[in-house]
């Protein structure tokens, strides 16, 4: 019985030590300070256009750290016109310092006078001003004076022809711009483009292609140019003549049987579609299908 109770003994101080070493670590994450945690990091986030003329840049940084981090950090972004990797004290410019935002731990800085045409290399560069840490992101650069571009998604198609839309964000200092569209059926294979307008300010840009095939899913980006160079936008898609199905409440509900309902309103510049029905217990999980019916008409 002693031998007993004094193993279980044992296990209960084993189990309270464990406990009070994890509310420990628990307790040290929360509580306000700037001692440094395991997993505290920085990360060098986007940049953009400050000013119409391109010569000034806001670029940004993140600080993860498990507590507030503006108890314990001023943020920095270092840059020079050539890459030092992690070695921030060998960039010649720095912006900063700038207190992180205590709600999304991201801080920004501007820098000025910068050059047209010249790539710059930039860091975020996080110091903790109590341990005396500092903690580096990766090395991000841009070309400073290139246009901003955006694309937008368009739902203006027809059975062979697609309006594409794209938003020209900065001119990136230049007086004009050269915009365009590059699609294709393959969004690694953009092999057509449509042709070239120049704008001279900002906005959306729209331009109508032809000769799609119906229900051939298209993918397609804006892009943008001017002297100093060429920026692209993000891919979309489009689907020309998608045939357009509209699901009606079921009628004639009983124990153990319904009537599903719906209407086929375009049947995407086709003759005739397959029309049918998915159904389940979940929303999340139809694993049945009705049999399928060929219609040739909008019914």
């Amino acid at each position: 019985m002693g031998v007993t109770a004094l193993r279980r003994g044992r296990v209960k101080s084993k189990k309270l030590v464990v406990a009070a070493t994890i509310g420990l670590f628990i307790l040290t994450l929360l509580l306000p300070g700037c001692n440094k945690p395991f997993f505290e990091k920085v990360d060098t986030r986007t940049w953009g256009y400050a000013n119409k003329e391109a010569t000034a840049v806001t670029m940004c940084g993140d600080i993860f750290c498990p507590r507030l981090p503006h108890y314990c950090y001023e943020g920095y972004i270092y840059y020079d016109t050539i890459s030092h990797g992690a070695d921030f004290s060998a960039y010649r410019w720095h912006c900063g310092p700038v207190q992180p935002s205590p709600l999304f731990k991201t801080f920004c800085c501007t820098a000025r006078n910068l050059k047209r045409g010249t790539t710059y290399y930039y860091i975020a560069v996080a110091y903790n001003k109590a341990t005396e840490d500092w903690l580096t992101g990766e090395v991000k650069s841009f070309k400073n004076g290139i246009p901003i571009v955006l694309t937008s998604a368009t739902k203006s198609y027809g059975a062979s022809w697609g309006i594409l839309k794209g938003n020209l964000q900065h001119t990136g200092g230049a007086s004009s711009c050269k915009v365009w569209f590059e699609y294709g059926t393959s969004e690694n294979n953009l092999y057509k483009q449509t042709a070239k307008q120049t704008l001279t300010s900002t906005g959306e840009f729209t331009i109508k292609i032809t000769g799609l095939n119906p229900c051939q899913k298209y993918f397609y980006r804006a892009v943008a140019s001017n002297d100093v160079g060429t920026d692209c936008g993000g891919i979309y898609s489009f689907t020309p003549g998608t045939p357009i199905v509209d699901t009606k409440p079921a009628e004639d509900v009983k124990t153990h049987s319904a009537t599903l309902v719906g209407t086929l309103t375009c049947l995407g510049g086709a003759s005739s579609c397959k029309v049918w029905f998915e159904y389940g217990t979940s929303e999340n999980n139809l694993y049945k299908q009705t049999a399928k019916q060929t219609l040739t008409s909008r019914i």
